[in-house]
């Protein structure tokens, strides 16, 4: 409702009390006009440091309005600069009631200070995940490596028919190549979540050629398939044998 055209009333006191009072609640078509108004009609210095705090978001900050617009002025500090230093002090958890923190003395050095800590301990962190995330697949890795051991063993020891044989794929080529075998989604649905250790797979050989694909997920049968997604018999000797088999995945889960 208030545009240039209606500037010349802002010299009327009743409209500049008005606009004190309902701050929050007038929305201004045309900002940079009324602010300069304001300017040119000398009017309350509050007024114009309140809208201009309030335009700008930095209303929470534990210091006036008047402080913060003098300070932003007087020191010829673009808005957005000093958004995103308040925005650095806030990732470094740094108090925003400390005044020499918020408002420096000398803003340019002080800010390019807290942007490089900022930086570095972006980087810090950025180092911990990748270790952690090596960490995690290192684990994985040796749980597979475990599981593939195991089920050496009960061929070994015959608990297993000979006829048979189990592989624990360790790349993503594997998978791919094993759905194309089996004529399922293996290579394609189930890449992501074993890949990120969410579930482990198994692939069962009879008499040299693909037989069951199995997919365990915290050492039980989440599916277990024949060729073309033919569920398998849960009270059949496969269903043992792959169950003999999820068991050997628990400490993958």
């Amino acid at each position: 409702w208030l545009n240039p055209r209606f500037l010349p009333a802002l010299e009327n006191k009743r409209l500049l009390n008005f606009l004190r009072t309902h701050l929050d609640d007038v929305r201004y078509t045309a900002p940079k006009f009324i602010l300069s108004a304001m300017k040119k009609y000398n009017d309350d210095e509050h007024i114009f440091a309140d809208i201009y705090v309030r335009q700008n978001g930095l209303s929470s900050l534990p210091f006036s309005s008047v402080r913060i617009a003098n300070y932003l002025k007087g020191n010829n500090i673009d808005i957005e600069e000093f958004k995103r230093h308040l925005a650095n002090l806030k990732e470094l958890n740094m108090s925003l009631t400390y005044e020499p923190h918020t408002l420096p003395k000398d803003f340019a050095v002080y800010s390019l200070e807290i942007a490089e800590r900022v930086e570095e301990k972006r980087e810090y962190e950025a180092m911990l995940e990748r270790k952690a995330e090596q960490e995690r697949i290192d684990m994985i890795r040796k749980a597979r490596s475990w599981a593939r051991r195991k089920v050496n063993e009960l061929l070994a020891k015959g608990k297993i028919h000979p006829r048979y044989k189990v592989v624990i794929p360790s790349t993503e080529t594997e998978l791919v190549a094993e759905g194309d075998a089996m004529h399922n989604c293996i290579g394609h649905n189930y890449v992501r979540s074993w890949q990120n250790g969410n579930c482990e797979l198994a692939f069962i050989r009879k008499d040299g050629k693909p037989y069951i694909d199995l997919c365990v997920r915290d050492g039980k049968i989440d599916e277990v398939r024949y060729d073309r997604n033919i569920a398998v018999n849960s009270k059949s000797a496969d269903y043992r044998l792959c169950k003999k088999i999820a068991k050997l995945f628990k400490k993958v889960a």
